[in-house]
């Protein structure tokens, strides 16, 4: 049976510390067979935390899963998990589209949409087009386009979005309809198009 690549890791510490946090315990996970890329200089704005994230991520040479972290004792940041699809190139790698899917997750104050929009807008920076939808206003959306007839051409013009930020996952459950309607939205965008989804839920669940 061939061997499964493990997947990167990007260490972040919180404001005002350091990469002395995570130190000790990178060089076991680089024994195991993880690359592993990490922030190291002392942070003390919120903007300059997310900045240093992208830059990290920007690192990783492996084009397969990667995951990123904060220590426990790191200001509470979120957590992101990042499953790059196959061939995902970055956005600036020769005009190739992003197709990179962002998982971030976290308790309420954390960062989640702050870092899920500065993704988008480094996007925009390179040439790329990104949407911002909070999930109940999209499922909104999603209703009155079934009733009015334009529930084709929605889904039609959000499959075209090479960035779509997806904000507040999972504050309620989701009707039957509305799980249709975001498989749709999923399946269209899957090896073509960046999603980022931002959730107090985690992964696990």
């Amino acid at each position: 049976m061939p061997s499964q690549t493990k997947p990167s890791i990007v260490f972040a510490h919180g404001l005002w510390a350091d990469g002395s946090c995570y130190a000790k315990v990178i060089p076991t996970l680089q024994a195991d067979g993880h690359e592993v890329v990490a922030v190291q200089n002392s942070l003390d704005t919120l903007k300059g935390d997310v900045d240093a994230v992208i830059r990290a991520f920007g690192r990783v040479r492996s084009p397969g899963s990667c995951s990123l972290a904060h220590p426990p004792s790191s200001c509470r940041g979120a957590v992101v998990v990042v499953q790059s699809a196959e061939h995902g190139g970055r956005y600036d790698r020769g005009g190739e589209r992003a197709r990179r899917a962002f998982i971030i997750t976290g308790a309420t104050g954390t960062g989640k949409s702050y870092v899920a929009c500065a993704l988008a807008q480094q996007a925009c920076r390179t040439g790329y087009r990104a949407t911002y939808r909070r999930m109940p206003r999209l499922l909104e959306e999603l209703a009155l386009a079934h009733a009015d007839g334009t529930y084709t051409r929605l889904l039609g013009r959000l499959a075209k979005i090479d960035v779509l930020v997806l904000d507040d996952w999972g504050l309620a459950p989701l009707r039957e309809q509305e799980r249709r309607d975001l498989l749709e939205i999923f399946d269209d965008r899957h090896g073509a198009r960046s999603t980022i989804v931002t959730s107090q839920l985690p992964v696990e669940t």
